[in-house]
């Protein structure tokens, strides 16, 4: 191997070594980052879809309210006290049915919007439990009744004669038609994750989706690596797991809405959910490959100007061994390439000297030689 071939792939080895260690520690740094990332930017979509659900039951709740203050007209007349709840219900978007229950908790009254084509049927009494939990709380919210493959979430308000609220003297029911989540779930999705619909979802406590930015889904069952991963509908925790859906692997987090107890789900398709780091891997991968042929062209000028007044030396020595003793190199700088230059020209000077005086003493001998005989 030549010597400027040596020194080439010394300066290589000494160019490339550290710059592929930053490389592999530069895209594993930022990789992980960017999984971090990740992971947040799905419990923040979460987050969001909460926020979301929540103002929706907070709607129907003041809507129940409402209702509630209606019936505690008393002043107005049973009579009056129907027309005014009749007209409250047109005019309420969440709420589209009333009941009212005596103190005892047994069915007094019930009231259902001519516009509602679906709706729950309430109970002719409310549990005792419940009559004695519902005082306790402003709003009291039910296990979610299937109907007709709607979903409708019952609340319960108790209704007292003053602000004090010391004994209740009824309650007021409603069952929400949890549908309209779906095209929130839809809209969120869809302005999230690029137009894709179906990737945010709400569950309850049996893994049943309630809403689901693709319809249909409603009402059926989650994946298992949802059921199992770990979830608690009673905490305020999130979680992520992962999880294989429609043949895709995909990244999915889950954030508990404590109140009404359910969950919302966040699923996302690896490869979108890395597309960055997929990213950040190919642009260190052009780089790389960048900065080897410049390396690869820096190291063959380095080595080629490194390398050339030894080969001159070289070439002068091959010179000298064949007997041109008049071979010469220019002595360029004081390092120790320059020295051995110098250290060579002096050599090949003594010898040019000493063949030039040993041609001269043996011309004296012959010449010598030839007067005395």
């Amino acid at each position: 191997m030549r010597l400027q071939s040596k020194q080439i792939a010394a300066l290589l080895a000494m160019a490339l070594l550290p710059l592929a260690v930053a490389t592999v520690l530069l895209v594993r740094s930022n990789t992980w980052q960017l999984s971090q990332q990740a992971r947040e930017f799905r419990l923040a979509v979460a987050d969001s879809a909460k926020r979301a659900t929540l103002a929706f039951v907070d709607e129907a709740s003041t809507e129940l309210a409402t209702l509630g203050g209606a019936f505690l007209r008393t002043e107005l007349g049973l009579e009056r006290i129907k027309a005014l709840v009749q007209a409250t219900l047109k005019g309420t978007r969440r709420v589209n049915q009333v009941a009212l229950y005596a103190k005892s908790g047994a069915l007094a009254l019930s009231y259902r919007a001519a516009e509602a084509k679906v709706g729950v049927t309430p109970p002719k009494s409310l549990p005792t439990s419940l009559v004695q939990i519902a005082p306790t709380r402003d709003f009291l919210y039910l296990g979610v009744v299937w109907q007709q493959g709607r979903p409708f979430l019952p609340i319960v308000m108790a209704l007292f004669k003053d602000a004090a609220r010391k004994e209740a003297i009824g309650f007021v029911y409603t069952a929400v038609d949890l549908t309209p989540l779906s095209a929130v779930m839809r809209e969120l999705s869809v302005r999230r994750f690029d137009k894709e619909p179906g990737y945010i979802q709400l569950i309850a406590p049996d893994f049943r989706f309630l809403a689901h930015g693709v319809a249909a889904n409603v009402g059926q069952s989650a994946s298992s690596a949802v059921k199992t991963s770990g979830i608690n509908f009673k905490s305020d925790v999130g979680v992520t797991t992962d999880d294989r859906i429609g043949g895709k692997d995909v990244l999915v987090a889950l954030l508990p809405v404590i109140e009404p107890g359910w969950a919302i789900v966040v699923a996302q398709p690896r490869d979108a959910a890395y597309a960055a780091v997929r990213n950040i891997k190919r642009t260190a991968l052009f780089v790389g490959a960048g900065c080897l042929v410049l390396a690869i062209f820096g190291g063959w000028l380095i080595g080629r100007r490194l390398s050339r007044p030894i080969l001159r030396i070289a070439a002068a020595a091959k010179r000298v061994a064949t007997g041109d003793f008049s071979a010469r190199v220019e002595a360029r700088g004081k390092d120790e390439v320059g020295e051995l230059a110098q250290s060579f020209n002096q050599m090949s000077g003594d010898l040019e000297t000493y063949k030039q005086t040993l041609i001269d003493e043996t011309a004296i001998r012959s010449n010598l030689s030839r007067y005395l005989s």
